[in-house]
């Protein structure tokens, strides 16, 4: 069942990989394969809390640090550094754009720098929590997985604060 974090989630990762890293959406994915999946993090705080994992097929990194810092073949191709550095500047975006379409536009929240995990796992104070939202997004390069915490219930952090669109 889809709520208002999923199809948000979804319609903001969507616009980002296409706007930011010129990756275009081409439908939901399932890939249960999640095998040398990169994986990034952030946390925010605010009138609640929470967290945003994504996951990539690794093979994307490439094409995803060269399409956002505009690298051309002059320039060779990105270092691992740019890679994951693309990445993560890809999760705050997306993370930045999703918090006013579910809190509303006056809510405000501190967001931490993101990181990259060393694996696909969730962070321990997320290990047991129920995800607020998911999406999978095949894209034109491979695959991408985003999954949203709170640290409160769905229906709170929606209604509650009046989801602003």
């Amino acid at each position: 069942m889809s709520n208002l974090w999923d199809d948000e989630l979804a319609a903001v990762a969507s616009e980002t990989f296409e706007t930011l890293a010129f990756m275009c959406p081409m439908g939901p994915d399932e890939t249960s394969d999640k095998s040398g999946a990169v994986s990034a993090w952030i946390t925010f705080a605010g009138p609640f809390g929470g967290a945003i994992k994504l996951l990539v097929a690794p093979e994307m990194l490439t094409e995803l640090a060269t399409n956002m810092l505009g690298l051309d073949d002059e320039s060779g191709p990105p270092t691992r550094e740019q890679q994951l550095d693309a990445l993560k500047e890809l999760l705050n975006v997306i993370c930045g754009n999703l918090l006013p379409r579910v809190a509303g536009s006056e809510a405000v929240f501190n967001v931490a720098a993101p990181t990259i995990l060393a694996d696909t796992s969730v962070p321990q104070n997320y290990a047991s929590a129920e995800p607020a939202g998911q999406v999978g997004l095949l894209l034109d390069t491979g695959w991408a997985h985003l999954t949203a915490y709170s640290d409160q219930p769905v229906a709170q952090t929606t209604s509650a604060l009046g989801a602003g669109f």
